[in-house]
């Protein structure tokens, strides 16, 4: 415990640090995607795999780390995640090769999902008195909104003038100074001795995850990934039941089935996954077309997206006072339906980029994450007995990192099978396609191709966003007619 005269904000700067890195990075790789693509020479499937094999190592290990914090100290389970994520940062930053670049990813991955449950809990151990605590969490959301609209402008324009690897780089003095204040200034939290770690559950939980998006992303690129990949289709919902059967008879299972029994637990959970389907194979998606197709350098293309960081940013404070009004459902519902309507607006874009429907359909997709995020928490801490409030939080999170990871692949594929007969191996791959520079478009039939995929994928991604709305509507309203729960309440709600 901090004495009362102990300054508190290396601790609140350490914290934030962590989390600005990993928020930035995460955004502002997909500038870097088409110039990382002409570099090693690669296709659209690498591409896929440099953003999901992170996006994939963060959900698989994402509760694992917060039950480490649990167990082991969250300082020291924090600082190791942020070293994790520098030695990750570093091998990106001076990769030369596909397989090099891959493993930072990997490792990134494994720092964040390490890193970020701790945040919150440290600044709860450090802030004891509820009007201080209250002002840091603020500072953190603040930092997390900051993170988002520094990522496309700042990382678009790094992309531009110093390279893809800047992006990279740009993580180690932040996180340096991170890890340096934490192990500094940060004092260890008390060790809790109750669940354990549940190691088959975990290894199915990778499995799982990992075959099923190897399917996805392998299937179109054709030639010998693709009998790989049709086993992975059948591996996939093997390790599933797997997973389902050792969770059911775990002692301390890494995700409590029972939670699910709750219909709106389980509805909160469907709407972040869905939204971040849609949302993450989007902005996927979005970076290649600006810059490989219209022709845009990595700075406007970052200015292009800018609108839907800026409208989430704007959005979630008001989401945040309007769930103690009406409840979470309808916020949850509608902010899908923005998402499927910026989705299908940007479904009519052409190979000429139209600035006015990206800047309404980005807003609307902006607006749309705005209004489902805060309300996803509230609803998961707030449908179950509060003695899990923590765990059901963190699936919460897991099931956004898996929408995330299923949205790249899926929404990937269908732009991959589109384009796999102009140049086989994908996007910049081959046939003289990687000697295209920076800000020059294609002028072949591979525009076309790009642009019907991604048309398609929209279309997909908004169906998605749309039977989210759908199952929230059907889960959550409900609660809007019963006396909400905020964060902290106690009494489930069914």
């Amino acid at each position: 415990m901090y004495a009362d005269t102990r300054p508190r904000w290396p601790v609140l700067m350490a914290v934030c640090l962590g989390l600005f890195i990993v928020q930035v990075d995460t955004t502002a790789l997909n500038l870097a995607l088409p110039r990382v693509g002409r570099s090693l020479h690669v296709g659209i499937g690498a591409l896929q795999w440099i953003t999901d094999l992170y996006n994939l190592t963060y959900a698989s290990f994402l509760l694992t780390g917060g039950l480490l914090g649990d167990r082991l100290g969250r300082k020291r389970v924090f600082a190791s995640g942020l070293a994790l994520f520098v030695v990750g940062s570093t091998l990106c930053a001076f990769a030369r090769s596909l397989s090099v670049l891959l493993a930072g990813r990997l490792i990134q991955g494994v720092g964040a999902a390490f890193e970020i449950p701790g945040t919150l809990a440290i600044l709860a151990a450090t802030y004891v008195d509820p009007a201080e605590r209250s002002r840091a969490m603020g500072v953190w959301a603040s930092v997390s909104g900051l993170a988002l609209a520094f990522g496309p402008s700042a990382g678009g324009w790094l992309v531009a003038h110093a390279g893809w690897p800047s992006i990279f780089l740009l993580n180690l003095p932040t996180g340096g100074a991170a890890l340096l204040l934490t192990i500094a200034r940060v004092e260890e939290t008390p060790r809790a001795t109750g669940r354990r770690t549940d190691l088959p559950g975990q290894l199915l939980a990778v499995a799982l995850l990992a075959s099923l998006t190897y399917a996805l992303i392998e299937s179109p690129q054709g030639g010998l990934a693709a009998p790989l990949a049709r086993a992975s289709l059948v591996v996939a919902p093997v390790c599933l039941c797997l997973f389902l059967l050792r969770e059911a008879r775990a002692a301390d299972p890494m995700i409590p089935l029972g939670l699910f029994r709750s219909a709106t637990f389980s509805g909160a959970a469907a709407a972040a996954a869905t939204m971040t389907f849609a949302m993450y194979g989007l902005l996927f998606l979005l970076g290649l077309y600006l810059e490989s197709i219209v022709g845009m350098s990595s700075f406007l293309a970052g200015l292009a997206i800018l609108p839907s960081s800026i409208a989430f940013i704007l959005t979630s404070p008001v989401a945040a006072r309007l769930t103690r009004r009406i409840g979470p459902g309808p916020l949850m519902a509608g902010g899908l339906l923005a998402i499927a309507a910026g989705l299908l607006l940007l479904a009519g874009l052409t190979v000429h980029a139209e600035a006015v429907r990206l800047l309404v359909a980005l807003s609307l997709t902006g607006f749309g994450m705005g209004l489902n995020t805060g309300p996803a928490v509230t609803v998961a801490v707030s449908s179950i007995e509060q003695r899990q409030a923590g765990i059901a939080s963190g699936i919460i999170n897991l099931a956004r990192m898996i929408g995330a990871t299923l949205g790249v692949a899926v929404l990937g594929a269908i732009v991959a099978d589109r384009t796999s007969r102009w140049a086989p191996g994908g996007l910049l791959a081959a046939h003289g396609l990687a000697a295209v520079g920076p800000g020059q478009p294609f002028r072949s039939g591979y525009s076309a191709a790009f642009v019907a995929g991604m048309r398609a994928s929209f279309d997909a991604g908004a169906a998605v966003a749309l039977c989210g709305a759908a199952i929230a509507a059907a889960t959550l309203f409900r609660l809007a007619a019963s006396r909400r729960l905020p964060p902290g309440t106690s009494g489930p709600v069914r």
